[in-house]
């Protein structure tokens, strides 16, 4: 979701509409469904939902598969330049995985998650991961633990499937993107943790080499400085919650639902 928010922030301060698709939700079920960078109105989504409700006709179908139906009918209905999808649940068999035209591709860290439908191993998990690769897409594989990078290249070689890879065609180093001859400053980046300055190098690649010659250096920074995502060591100056707990010096909000999201608060919270 953080990569998404960033990506998504970059292309518009380029002057590119986007549409989004996240999940889950922090306050709003809108908020998975961007239209034009915007939340779907309570309008328009119920719209779509009836529509694939009576599409589908009382057929077996999950809660993700019918609103990633319903988000995808909203995205085929408004027009934009990209469309930018976080995959749901593993990948392979992911409803947003049904898009057959040639793609860009990301892999962000994976860590052990959703184990009683991926796998109990890390190498089962970059399994499915890797299912939204394909011949057509062109791949980017950003930070792994070493295992998991073998696993991945080794994948790879056997797919017969490119990619480039962090560390390799980029990286992030000292508080800077560094890619070619390409230096950009992450020191000023709007969401907080270090983890985040790695999702930024992903998306800053990412939109380098969707934009290519009309990628701008000074446009990249200033959409890092302005990139918004709730809920992600989000530090809270204002409203209702922090009135209630206005007598802590410090009140932050983050989300996560692994032990690698738990380990990386703990290492990002101020001593």
């Amino acid at each position: 979701g953080s990569t998404a928010a960033i990506l998504k922030s970059i292309l518009n301060h380029h002057g590119f509409t986007t549409h989004v698709y996240t999940t889950p939700h922090l306050v709003n079920f809108n908020e998975r469904i961007q239209l034009n960078s915007k939340n779907i109105s309570h309008k328009k989504l119920l719209e779509y939902l009836r529509y694939c409700e009576k599409k589908n006709n009382g057929k077996l179908i999950t809660f993700f598969e019918i609103t990633t139906a319903a988000a995808f009918k909203a995205f085929q209905d408004h027009k934009a330049d990209f469309l930018i999808l976080e995959v749901g649940l593993g990948g392979r068999f992911d409803a947003t995985n049904i898009l057959k035209l040639p793609k860009f591709a990301a892999v962000t860290p994976i860590s052990l998650d959703h184990q009683d439908f991926l796998g109990n191993s890390l190498n089962k998990i970059a399994f499915e991961k890797l299912g939204i690769l394909n011949k057509k897409s062109i791949n980017f594989i950003n930070k792994q633990k070493p295992s998991v990078m073998k696993f991945i290249h080794s994948e790879l070689q056997r797919r017969s499937l490119k990619a480039e890879f962090f560390g390799e065609n980029w990286k992030v180093k000292s508080n800077n993107y560094l890619s070619n001859n390409i230096k950009i400053d992450l020191s000023h980046l709007s969401l907080q943790g270090k983890h985040q300055k790695t999702n930024a190098g992903l998306a800053i690649h990412l939109a380098k080499n969707i934009l290519e010659n009309k990628f701008d250096i000074l446009l990249t920074q200033k959409a890092l400085v302005d990139c918004q995502w709730p809920g992600r060591m989000q530090s809270i100056t204002n409203g209702l919650f922090f009135q209630k707990l206005k007598n802590f010096k410090d009140i932050t909000l983050d989300g996560f639902h692994n032990i690698d999201g738990m380990n990386t608060l703990i290492q990002n919270l101020p001593v």
